[in-house]
């Protein structure tokens, strides 16, 4: 069928409903940069990902989840975009359990990030 035409304000409310975190990250962006987004996202292009600073020299160090595999650091943050793989749930008993979905791949990504 037709694609459906949303309005900003209505996509940024279907992503939080339908919980499509891969869009988490540009919402944020633009929600804090506005129409200075693209030039922003330049300036970090430039500062940052062509400075070509090696990882021993950086105070703070970004990475994706696949490219941590097999590192360590005294310190990890890790992002939101994976908050959906757990629900912390409080049974009758007061016993605090944690409530896996089906997501495979995502789970093992989630584990190689909180164990760095």
């Amino acid at each position: 069928g037709k694609p459906t035409k949303l309005t900003y304000a209505e996509f940024t409310k279907e992503v939080q409903t339908r919980e499509l975190n891969k869009y988490t990250i540009h919402i944020g962006l633009i929600s804090t940069y506005g129409k200075d987004t693209m030039s922003e996202v330049r300036r970090f292009e430039v500062g940052v990902l062509e400075a070509k600073v090696k990882p021993e020299d950086c105070d703070v160090l970004l990475s994706t989840i696949h490219n941590a595999k097999g590192a360590e650091w005294a310190n990890v943050v890790v992002l939101d975009d994976l908050i959906p793989l757990a629900r912390f749930q409080v049974s009758g008993s007061a016993q605090a359990t944690f409530a896996w979905k089906a997501w495979g791949d995502e789970f093992n990504l989630w584990y190689v990030a909180v164990t760095r």
